[in-house]
């Protein structure tokens, strides 16, 4: 957690994450619910087979505190089990995601 400050990051405060997060990736803007944010990230895998490169995106949900602390986050799970999916953001509503 840092500032800018002409035109230089400031960091402020570094956060301890578990390691599996230096692979996620973007994927949802922070959805605010029950006093936490929630998020869904991906990450790529990368895989030989049959003499040619295959992708397949990875998804978990991340949760975090009001101060940015790690409450929880998902085993890596697919939507359809396809190699290229993507997801642009989230919404609960009555404790649905």
């Amino acid at each position: 957690i840092g500032e800018i400050k002409d035109k230089e990051f400031i960091l402020k405060e570094r956060i301890n994450t578990p390691g599996l997060f230096r692979y996620f990736k973007g994927s949802s803007n922070a959805y605010f619910y029950k006093n936490m944010y929630w998020f869904l990230v991906h990450y790529t895998t990368d895989d030989w087979k049959d003499g040619r490169l295959w992708r397949q995106y990875k998804h978990s949900f991340v949760i975090l505190d009001t101060k940015y602390q790690p409450i929880a986050y998902t085993d890596p799970f697919t939507f359809e089990n396809e190699l290229v999916e993507y997801s642009l953001g989230i919404k609960i509503k009555d404790n649905k995601i």
